[in-house]
């Protein structure tokens, strides 16, 4: 069956094992993603916006909402009740947001939507959480950059 792709998506050519799909926060972290992926197994999904509170909203707000409908149409899971985790398009799912308060706020939204309607996804445990650098430290001196992941490291 033809499936049209998500607007934003940045596909890998192959899918199925060895595969991952980077959900990060918003454009310009999609795109920065994009240009440093191996475009042969890692696809790229930008989340636009804070995500709804699933775990609150009824299946039928849920349904509704832009976000996660994308986000299970890239999937190719379905979701809730008709979920079918044998058909999960990629090896991984790597959650990638910003390390400020809104990325871990979104990332914690999105958790929680994979928590309440796609469970079976956290328990063959094929999402993780990556956590980016907060600063890139580069210098002459060093022979390569620094990261620092929190305000205490930088």
């Amino acid at each position: 069956m033809f499936r049209i792709q998500p607007v934003k998506l940045e596909p890998c050519r192959r899918i199925g094992a060895g595969s991952e799909l980077f959900v990060v926060e918003g454009d310009s972290a999609s795109q920065a993603v994009a240009r440093c992926r191996d475009s042969q197994t890692q696809a790229v999904l930008p989340m636009q916006g804070k995500p709804l509170n699933a775990w609150k909203a009824t299946k039928a707000r849920v349904a509704k909402n832009e976000l996660f409908m994308t986000l299970v149409e890239t999937l190719g899971t379905g979701w809730g009740d008709s979920i079918r985790p044998e058909q999960l398009r990629y090896e991984r799912i790597l959650l990638l947001f910003d390390p400020d308060a809104d990325g871990i706020h979104c990332g914690a939204l999105t958790a929680m939507f994979f928590f309440k309607w796609m469970r079976p996804l956290i328990e063959l445990e094929t999402i993780r959480i990556v956590h980016a650098p907060l600063v890139e430290i580069a210098a002459a001196q060093l022979e390569s950059p620094i990261y620092a992941y929190t305000e205490e490291d930088y």
